[in-house]
């Protein structure tokens, strides 16, 4: 069965059932015409286009963010790029929120499940906005922390309920005990130092940067396998 995927934020509806012109299409998210790939935010991150940033200062729980898209059924994929990481993915969490959750509210937000990217751990949360508990056992975990330039590709299998995720082109791997519910979205948690940013794709918005790292990475590992 197909993905199904959902606008969070629907595009504007022209008179006539006119199409987007290149003239909208060049002038972005500043009238809001081109389709969104972040949705809504905490207070203490910066959105720039797919980009999210961790300002300086305010609540850690409150830097989170979801994407603009759900999935309900079908198989996805979505992946997140560490932009910047002073502490080698440390606060970092990616990963898939409850769709269900009105994240139009400020206050509280629903359940979420992600990576931790220092080491490579399963987390859940009971509210998106507040702090993390660990899932012992969830992922085999890893001694190796993610720099910047990782990509992690989180993979939904909703016909399943099942979560994935694959580290820098690696195999993907299923997170046990998780079953997810009927709709979900991207979901990230920059609880590290100021200035540590993720980029967010869809599956078939990857930007060729991230693909050009995945191969590089996998080259790397080959190489070093055979020496």
């Amino acid at each position: 069965m197909s993905q199904k995927i959902t606008e969070g934020v629907p595009l504007p509806t022209f008179a006539g059932n006119v199409a987007q012109s290149k003239g909208m299409l060049a002038a972005g998210t500043k009238y809001d015409y081109r389709t969104k790939v972040v949705g809504p935010h905490g207070d203490n991150v910066e959105v720039t286009g797919a980009t999210v940033t961790r300002m300086s200062g305010g609540n850690d729980q409150k830097a989170a963010f979801v994407g603009a898209r759900g999935i309900t059924h079908g198989i996805a994929t979505y992946s997140f790029k560490l932009v910047s990481s002073k502490e080698n993915g440390l606060g970092t969490f990616v990963g898939v929120a409850d769709a269900s959750a009105d994240f139009l509210d400020s206050k509280r937000w629903g359940k979420a499940w992600a990576m931790g990217c220092h080491g490579q751990n399963l987390f859940s949360w009971e509210d998106g906005f507040e702090k993390a508990a660990f899932i012992r056992a969830a992922l085999p975990g890893s001694t190796e922390s993610l720099e910047a330039g990782s990509v992690i590709v989180v993979r939904v299998d909703m016909e399943a309920r099942q979560l994935s995720f694959s580290v820098n082109g690696g195999d993907f791997v299923v997170a046990q005990g998780v079953v997810l519910p009927q709709a979900v979205r991207p979901f990230c948690k920059l609880a590290g130092a100021a200035g540590d940013s993720v980029e967010l794709a869809y599956d078939a918005e990857v930007d060729s940067s991230v693909e050009d790292n995945i191969a590089d990475r996998k080259s790397t590992r080959l190489n070093s396998s055979h020496a």
